[in-house]
């Protein structure tokens, strides 16, 4: 008896065969693989989508990473700016110490005569006083 269900089984898949090998288009290759290559196909194949979703996502960071250069150069510019600026400012701080160093000299240089009659007020009081005390 068992062996009648597997022979009838057997007989239904081997008759049901051609059925499936005609259903196809009559133009159309057939092509087979074997177990082991059809494996390494699925496998190469998963990993080109995942290789695929990697390119779009490295695509997406490069876009963005080109958008935060453009921002570097920016500041970069504005820096470099900022920079010129300080520089003239220190320019200019220098002319304004160096325009009061000379006021400064000028206004506190004394002549040679002026350091004479500074000089000759105190020579005068102390020949006034060496006078007063001969007497």
């Amino acid at each position: 008896m068992k062996n009648w269900v597997i022979s009838l089984l057997i007989s239904i898949f081997i008759l049901s065969l051609p059925s499936l090998a005609f259903s196809q288009k009559q133009d159309e290759p057939i092509i087979c693989f074997s177990e082991e290559t059809a494996k390494r196909m699925i496998v190469e194949l998963e990993q080109c989508r995942i290789t695929n979703k990697q390119i779009e996502i490295l695509i997406k960071e490069n876009q963005e990473l080109k958008k935060q250069i453009e921002y570097l150069k920016t500041i970069i510019e504005l820096q470099k700016k900022q920079l010129q600026i300080s520089k003239e400012t220190i320019e200019n701080l220098q002319e304004i110490i160096n325009y009061q160093n000379e006021a400064y000299k000028h206004l506190y240089k004394k002549s040679f005569y002026d350091k004479i009659k500074e000089n000759s007020l105190f020579l005068t009081l102390g020949i006034l006083i060496g006078v007063a005390i001969t007497l």
